[in-house]
């Protein structure tokens, strides 16, 4: 004998008592309850997501909330675009930080962007990797030498390397601010020869380098 509608079973899963306490909840409630959700949901579905994906990512929200088409992009839109995801309370955008230290600068990171539309985040990391292993290998000797005794002159000292990559960095936007275009070889570019930071020294610098 089946029994009287209003002595049916109450749902006892999970998301049935969910179901049943969102529906107590007040319309203004629900709508908090709906953005949580979707808050959990989309930071859920960035833990699967590799680092260059969650930055193109955010790029795109960043082009979206601006407006702008990505080869159209600059990096103070992306400042004045987190500022305006953190007013209207949304995911979060990457910081402008992890997406200049993640493709080393923002002409790269537009470029990325733009790649983005027709390629994948892993063919595009792989075809950046080979076009910086070009680069490695068009600096002469003599340009290694020269731009690593140019940083142990103005420390007065052989560098570390994060001294050396602090000094790269600076001597970069110098040149930039000035409106040249200054080309050193990179911390990989020398790591790239010789594995160990001491052998570079050694080498370009003298056996007492240290």
């Amino acid at each position: 004998m089946s029994k009287p509608s209003h002595e049916l079973e109450l749902p006892t899963t999970a998301v049935g008592l969910m179901i049943i306490a969102f529906e107590a909840l007040t319309s203004w409630e629900q709508m908090e309850v709906l953005k949580r959700l979707s808050e959990l949901r989309l930071r859920s579905e960035d833990e699967g997501l590799s680092e260059a994906e969650r930055i193109l990512a955010s790029m795109q929200r960043v082009a979206e909330l601006v407006g702008k088409e990505p080869v159209d992009l600059t990096s103070d839109d992306y400042r004045a675009a987190i500022r305006k995801e953190i007013e209207r309370g949304g995911a979060g955008i990457e910081p402008l930080s992890r997406v200049m230290r993640h493709f080393g600068t923002w002409r790269m990171a537009k470029e990325a962007l733009v790649l983005s539309g027709t390629s994948t985040a892993r063919r595009i990391e792989a075809r950046f990797a080979n076009r910086r292993v070009g680069r490695i290998h068009r600096y002469s000797e003599n340009e290694m030498r020269e731009t690593l005794q140019r940083c142990a002159a103005d420390l007065g000292k052989s560098p570390e390397i994060r001294e050396f990559k602090a000094w790269r960095e600076r001597e970069l936007e110098l040149a930039k601010a000035q409106g040249t275009t200054l080309y050193l070889p990179s911390l990989g570019a020398y790591r790239a020869r010789f594995p160990h930071w001491w052998d570079v020294l050694r080498h370009y610098l003298g056996e007492d380098a240290s």
